[in-house]
């Protein structure tokens, strides 16, 4: 695609101001992938996966541990490890473990079933407090990443107010986050204004004109009323 636009550019007599648009969905990886690079959270996501490796690679643990979900009525679920490579696998291996810490505690706790040794797999009470935060934070951001990867859905128009909303609603501080959750939202934040180059939106960008012309948000209500002017200037000046 940078290609595609680096040779279009070198004939502006024939294609004009040609601006060059990217993945969406990979630029959001992009920024996912360095947040989850903080200490704290590597560290409890190395603690997750050695936990859920010890119940893939015990069959005493796995059928222990369908007692213990059955006994309190929890879903019967397989403990599914993650691709190091695929944030989303991390997300879903985090919310399945805390989905399934009792059972995975009982069955630890025990034993019987359970080696002493082995005992010291199970995740603090930080690391499954911030085990369920992140998995938190990551969850919609999955659900953002599939709708921009879609190859059937044209979401140039959407991109944008997307964007904006994800900063203002769900990567806004709370006053009861961690200190490492508050991180992750502030890298998420400064990693997508980079990428993206909010902070410098010309009225002229592909991605404002084309959600001028978009009838679901051609109000553009991310934008400050000066800029939004300039961006339906520039559309009248095309058409």
């Amino acid at each position: 695609m940078k290609l595609c636009t680096k040779t279009l550019k070198k004939e502006p007599e024939k294609w004009g101001n040609v601006q060059g648009v990217y993945c969406s969905g990979h630029m959001l990886q992009l920024c996912i992938n360095i947040a989850l690079k903080q200490d704290r959270i590597r560290r409890t996501v190395a603690a997750a996966r050695n936990l859920v490796g010890h119940f893939r690679k015990s069959a005493k643990a796995t059928v222990a541990l369908k007692d213990k979900q059955k006994q309190q009525n929890v879903v019967v679920h397989t403990l599914t490890n993650d691709v190091a490579t695929h944030w989303n696998s991390t997300c879903e291996m985090l919310d399945q473990l805390v989905e399934q810490r009792w059972p995975v505690t009982a069955v630890l706790s025990d034993p019987s079933i359970t080696k002493k040794a082995d005992r010291t797999l199970d995740l603090t009470a930080d690391q499954w407090k911030l085990a369920q935060e992140t998995a938190e934070v990551l969850g919609p951001l999955i659900t953002l990443t599939e709708l921009l990867s879609q190859e059937e859905n044209v979401l140039l128009s959407a991109t944008m107010q997307m964007l904006f909303n994800l900063k203002r609603r769900h990567l806004s501080p709370e006053e009861d986050d961690s200190p490492a959750i508050r991180e992750v939202k502030k890298t998420l934040i400064t990693e997508i204004d980079s990428r993206w180059k909010l902070s410098l939106l010309e009225p002229s960008s592909i991605y404002l004109l084309s959600s001028a012309l978009d009838q679901r948000f051609k109000q553009l209500k991310f934008l400050t009323n000066e800029k939004k002017d300039l961006v339906y200037i520039e559309v009248r000046l095309i058409f």
